[in-house]
């Protein structure tokens, strides 16, 4: 039986005297999944893995992935001609492209976050090590609600959500194969923090 193998994608973006390359690919294993490589001197300074939760069996399932790994691929694209080049080139060990974690951190309203990927190895946080153990405990579960919802409501993939409690405001949201919980100040509204959100 004959493997279906969909076809990658590589482009080039050149910023000033940098030459990015950009590459996205479909890997079988471990798992089924689209993942774009962003390449600058030589040197990987970035991945984006996205799962593929879908089957990989017929010519159908073939065009839906090509179709995956075009619209990521040209997202990747856009991010790298987004992002700024960087004017102090004396560490070039430090890459150039800004997760988009670290840049929602930085914005005021925001006093906390945790990005987890999909087998619940943490990212990124912020918090002490007694907090972040307690809230890695409900992720199953908030992951569980979300598929939940997905599953009643008809209107697609339930991405998120808002939790509000006496001491805290808690806003977590699903982003390809990471969850975000990110912890609000009482000065930040829900609706401005989606706008935030949305431009990283």
């Amino acid at each position: 039986m004959s493997v279906l193998t969909p076809s990658g994608r590589l482009s080039k973006v050149e910023k000033g005297d940098q030459i990015y390359q950009i590459q996205t690919e479909f890997f079988h294993r471990p798992k089924l999944k689209i993942t774009s490589t962003v390449i600058l001197n030589g040197k990987t300074i970035n991945k984006i893995e996205t799962p593929w939760e879908e089957e990989l069996a017929t010519d159908e399932d073939l065009k839906k992935i090509e179709k995956g790994i075009r619209k990521q691929h040209q997202e990747v694209i856009q991010m790298v001609e987004n992002q700024k080049v960087k004017e102090d080139k004396t560490s070039p060990e430090e890459p150039p492209l800004k997760k988009p974690w670290e840049k929602l951190i930085e914005a005021k309203g925001i006093d906390n976050l945790v990005v987890v990927d999909a087998q619940g190895n943490v990212l990124f946080t912020n918090l002490d090590s007694t907090i972040r153990t307690a809230l890695l405990k409900t992720l199953r579960p908030v992951n569980k609600l979300s598929k939940f919802f997905s599953q009643i409501t008809r209107l697609g993939d339930f991405i998120g959500g808002q939790i509000k409690t006496e001491s805290e405001k808690m806003v977590w949201i699903h982003q390809k194969d990471q969850l975000w919980i990110v912890f609000l100040n009482q000065y930040m509204d829900f609706d401005s923090f989606l706008d935030k959100a949305k431009k990283t």
